[in-house]
């Protein structure tokens, strides 16, 4: 069996690492051997391992991390060299972007990943060579671990009554969770909490001041599963703003959860997110979103349809034909 080396750029909490550590799972399940380190805390030491000979494979995620491990693994004779999309082409900076083409294009990553058919589609226009080399995988998703049994509505303060509406990510503009703060002032009595950490925290927190929403906003910082599970068990909606995503874990994660998800309409989440209990809406209008949730609220799913919904989704990203693929691609070479 191969010796794997999943890498990625840091550890930040979010979809990447949530990712990894259910492919390193199931790699290892399967025999592989399988280790798996950031660039951030482990430079030197994943330079030598590489550039060693003691990899037959590497598996990177994330932009920079996709870099170093094709660099490093041809250097050192690494055979297999897969990497993820993780970001599409127009999120990635200039000189990222040129990289991974380039990379791809000349043979350095053996194997490009991408987690849905609307992330591949964003790479239309890239060389015959770099698209050759594209595999399509979509994402395996666990439902969350069994949570604690903590009432948040107990400790954020909220009513029983008043809708609770949830989204976790990064807090950052990729996830745009600027656009649901007039979401929020209009939709009294609703709360809102953001689960995740990022360069946004202090401009949402002033904004909800601004808007005379504070009470209603809850920063909540980042959370482990069990946590995650006993706040999706608390709310009404799951509420997903981003402006762009290569696949949408938490939100996938949500609907197995039960919840009834509010997403942005991007080609990805449609495709993505096509059995869940979801409706859209557009990037560019707030008041397009509190209208999708009074609605939502208004026309509630039952628990059956709910239900329904979540074994749907579960079938459509289920974790073992994701590990399969893998353990295919390990073998192809």
């Amino acid at each position: 069996m191969s010796r794997v080396l999943q890498l990625l750029s840091h550890a930040e909490p979010g979809g990447v690492l949530t990712l990894a550590a259910s492919v390193g799972e199931g790699l290892e399940a399967h025999g592989h051997r399988v280790d798996t380190r950031n660039l951030r805390d482990h430079g030197a030491e994943i330079a030598r391992s590489l550039l060693s000979g003691r990899y037959d494979a590497v598996i990177s995620y994330q932009v920079a991390a996709s870099l170093a491990g094709a660099l490093l693994g041809r250097a050192g004779g690494v055979p297999i060299r897969i990497t993820q999309i993780t970001a599409i082409p127009s999120a990635m900076r200039p000189h990222w972007r040129w990289l991974d083409r380039l990379f791809g294009t000349l043979g350095l990553h053996t194997a490009i990943i991408a987690n849905s058919a609307a992330t591949a589609e964003t790479l239309a226009a890239y060389p015959a060579a770099y698209r050759a080399r594209l595999r399509l995988i979509p994402h395996g998703v666990m439902p969350l671990p069994e949570g604690r049994g903590d009432d948040w509505r107990q400790k954020l303060g909220v009513a029983s009554e008043a809708p609770l509406l949830v989204s976790a990510g990064r807090l950052a503009p990729q996830k745009n969770q600027r656009l649901l703060l007039p979401v929020l002032r209009d939709l009294a009595p609703a709360h809102l909490v953001l689960a995740g950490e990022g360069p946004l925290h202090g401009p949402l927190h002033a904004e909800a001041a601004r808007l005379g929403i504070a009470g209603r906003l809850h920063l909540v910082g980042n959370l482990d599963g069990p946590a995650l599970a006993d706040l999706f068990a608390a709310a009404d909606l799951f509420v997903f703003p981003s402006v762009w995503e290569s696949f949408g874990l938490v939100a996938v994660e949500a609907g197995l959860a039960g919840l009834p998800l509010l997403a942005a309409d991007l080609p990805v989440l449609r495709e993505v997110l096509a059995p869940a209990a979801v409706a859209f809406a557009p990037l560019d209008s707030a008041e397009a979103w509190t209208a999708a949730l009074r609605h939502m609220l208004a026309h509630y799913p039952s628990p059956a349809c709910r239900r329904a919904a979540a074994e749907a989704l579960q079938a459509a990203h289920g974790v073992p034909a994701m590990i399969e693929a893998y353990c295919r691609l390990l073998a192809s070479h």
